[in-house]
């Protein structure tokens, strides 16, 4: 996002602006598994109109004598607000980007106190500029209008001297609203009309586009976990958790067999994500809008009993954990991936010596193979704990109200889980409680920081300087626009940014444990955005570190030469503790290794000659004792005991 010469640029996730419903306008801008676009909102023109009482709200559209301009490729239309006494008080455009999004901005400040709120106060001029933009993108091949955009009430913002903003309780205005495009027109009423927002609009899912707004952008996803949290696979989770509980419900005795039979002729049904919203235009209420056209499918008759003694977190919740668990299953397919992949590269690297580092100096000699074995060893700690965090947040809740099965038999909830492969929650209030779910994102949250400490080992190895391992860099590939010569390590940089994308979901996760009573809704918005983004990233993260891994380039010759560049200085701790040994007191030790060692920085000489060169060493240790201490096998001879630990025998 930025924002320059007041243009709002938008992305599908974030929305800021100058105006304080910047956040609610974002999640109207969710849009369907396509790139994330900069969607221009422009502010051209400000006025201040007064006070006038009298003040006309209508806005007049030129037809003919409308001025059009084509800035690159988007489209502006100049309106005119009209004072009733015809002198034009207020001038504003809206653009039309090629992107698909139509907006108004700026600041009204004329007086306007809706007498008329809540009755007919509609305004029909307002839906026709919205028409007539419509129709003139259309002309202009600008943007794609969806055949199911609809629209949709917004509520005006009305201010007074003593007052900053209130909610009307009506809809004033009209939005219209469709996965790319967002037709908006505000009414005047001395308020912010760049922004204006319905009160609607900040509970779940007042925008129609919301259902389309499953994951991150499609650049950081793979199908196969984007999928898992579609709308329509949501949907069939419901049905699923709807006409089991039906089943059981028949077998209690407590509804007749034949209209749980019925609810399974919606068996094959494909569940219409556009209607289903369509109705919750109307009722505000997702479960209700699903039961609606689950009706529709199996009969009203049939489907009264749907539901029976249940509430909506009985469904919302169970199937969030349904969700939770089948990406748990993904993400551990793609562990294995990673973990076969580390494992492959640290046996191939056993014994290729490179220098190891403490505090970004070079401290004594490891190996390649067990910078790779440690990684491995963090990932299969990962794997275990997620295996755990799946297993906690595998569990279903059909307990009613507040969760004391008062209109519903406990039975239900078992034969439900057991269906879904779910365990049934101990106890529940009118949800599951959200410390099973912390754990889980934050497992999520650990996993990120261990791809990231690998990345960043990756990228330390590939700087210039050091170069012992890059990334594969593939023919025709590019590493700089500017600069030819570039091979930069873009994919473990794009991974620190990943696991940073991740990690944000944890703080959120661990608040929402805190819930009023027998529960309140404020977890609910959190987990609709954490549930998608935290997996599908972290699963489109674990693939690309996989591939990394398996393809990056190991350069022992250059690590040979890094180690040699101080020649010897590697073997001072051995040195001092030979020293020591042959009866030196360790302060005098100390002084003895250091002194040579000082000189090796300063004046790269050869750390063994100048040892051999201290008449004080060599009387203490002798010509073989000190040539014995830079035996580089010295520091491999536990990589076998190491890599057992690690891999087994």
């Amino acid at each position: 996002m930025s924002v320059r010469n007041n243009t709002i640029q938008l992305s599908r996730h974030i929305a800021h602006g100058l105006d304080m419903f910047a956040g609610p306008l974002a999640a109207m801008l969710m849009h369907d598994g396509h790139a994330a676009n900069r969607l221009p909102v422009q502010t051209i023109g400000h006025a201040d109109i007064g006070h006038d009482p009298h003040f006309s709200d209508r806005i007049t559209v030129f037809d003919q004598r409308m001025r059009e301009r084509i800035v690159d490729d988007q489209f502006m239309v100049h309106l005119n607000h009209k004072m009733a006494n015809g002198q034009t008080g207020h001038e504003q455009y809206v653009q039309l980007s090629a992107h698909g999004v139509v907006g108004v901005g700026q600041n009204l400040k004329c007086r306007r106190d809706f007498p008329g709120a809540g009755t007919k106060n509609h305004h029909p001029g307002g839906q026709n500029v919205v028409m007539q933009l419509l129709r003139k993108s259309h002309q202009l091949g600008v943007g794609k209008i969806k055949h199911r955009a609809c629209p949709l009430p917004v509520h005006a913002v009305q201010t007074s001297p003593h007052q900053d903003t209130t909610f009307l309780p009506k809809p004033q205005s009209d939005l219209i609203v469709s996965s790319h495009m967002i037709l908006m027109h505000g009414h005047t009423c001395r308020m912010r009309i760049d922004l204006l927002l319905a009160r609607q609009t900040r509970m779940r899912r007042a925008s129609v586009c919301v259902h389309e707004r499953t994951a991150m952008i499609p650049r950081y996803s793979r199908k196969e976990m984007v999928d898992i949290w579609e709308p329509a696979t949501k949907f069939k989770i419901w049905y699923e958790i709807e006409a089991h509980a039906c089943d059981a419900q028949a077998k209690l005795g407590v509804i007749p067999q034949a209209n749980a039979d019925a609810v399974w002729k919606a068996r094959d049904v494909e569940f219409d994500v556009a209607r289903i919203d369509e109705i919750e235009a109307v009722t505000k209420h997702d479960v209700i809008a699903f039961l609606t056209h689950l009706a529709e499918h199996v009969g009203s008759d049939e489907a009264r009993f749907v539901h029976q003694g249940m509430t909506s977190s009985d469904v919302l919740d169970t199937c969030l954990n349904v969700q939770l668990v089948r990406a748990a299953d993904i993400l551990l397919a793609d562990m294995d991936k990673l973990l076969a992949a580390l494992k492959t590269r640290a046996l191939e690297h056993k014994m290729t010596i490179r220098v190891g580092r403490s505090h970004g100096i070079h401290a004594e000699p490891t190996t390649m193979g067990l910078t790779f074995a440690r990684f491995y060893a963090e990932m299969d700690r990962n794997k275990a704990r997620l295996q755990s965090a799946r297993e906690e947040v595998a569990t279903g809740a059909i307990s009613g109200a507040v969760g004391t099965f008062a209109n519903i038999d406990p039975a239900v909830e078992e034969h439900v889980c057991a269906q879904l492969g779910l365990k049934p929650e101990p106890i529940s209030t009118q949800v599951i409680p959200r410390d099973r779910h912390a754990m889980f994102f934050a497992t999520l949250g650990v996993i990120a920081s261990s791809i990231e400490n690998v990345a960043i080992e990756i990228r330390h190895m590939q700087r210039t300087e050091v170069l012992e391992g890059a990334e594969f860099f593939s023919a025709g590939q590019k590493g700089s626009s500017a600069m030819p010569h570039k091979k930069n390590p873009v994919l473990t940089e794009n991974l620190t940014g990943l696991a940073r994308l991740v990690r944000m979901t944890v703080i959120p996760a661990m608040e929402n444990v805190a819930l009023w009573h027998e529960r309140d809704i404020s977890h609910s918005s959190v987990e609709r955005g954490i549930g998608p983004d935290a997996t599908v990233t972290l699963d489109f993260a674990l693939n690309r570190l996989a591939g990394v891994v398996e393809k990056m380039l190991i350069f022992p010759d250059n690590m040979l030469d890094n180690m040699n560049k101080f020649p010897g200085l590697v073997m001072s701790q051995r040195v001092l503790l030979a020293l020591t040994q042959a009866g030196v007191s360790r302060e005098n030790a100390y002084s003895m290794v250091q002194r040579n060692a000082l000189k090796v920085w300063e004046e790269r000489l050869d750390f063994r000659d100048l040892l051999l060169a201290d008449e004080e060493v060599v009387a203490a240790l002798g010509v073989d004792g000190i040539n014995e201490k830079f035996d580089m096998d010295y520091h491999t001879k536990h990589v076998d005991t190491i890599f057992k630990r690690v891999f087994g025998a």
